[in-house]
């Protein structure tokens, strides 16, 4: 479904004309460029926030008082969880 944006914010229509300024995009095009990237970084920190989470799970089990060593296994089933 195809929906029209309409911006009445003062500030956000002239933050949009400072960038739209040499660039040569129209405002649809700029809105879709700022969009995808913040997607895209979006995306990036949610993986390394799953990373730092296996990670820490990893480092847990690895420093906790009995010493026992993580098994393969056990890492792989952390990874798996935080696979797309």
């Amino acid at each position: 479904m195809d929906m029209a944006l309409h911006i009445v914010d003062p500030e956000v229509d002239s933050l949009l004309n400072t960038y739209l300024t040499g660039t040569g995009l129209t405002k649809t095009e700029a809105i879709r460029r700022l969009l995808r990237e913040a997607v895209q970084r979006n995306r990036k920190k949610e993986k390394k926030a799953g990373l730092d989470a296996v990670l820490s799970e990893i480092w847990d089990r690895a420093t906790r008082e009995s010493r026992l060593p993580v098994l393969k296994e056990e890492v792989d089933a952390l990874y798996e969880g935080t696979a797309e």
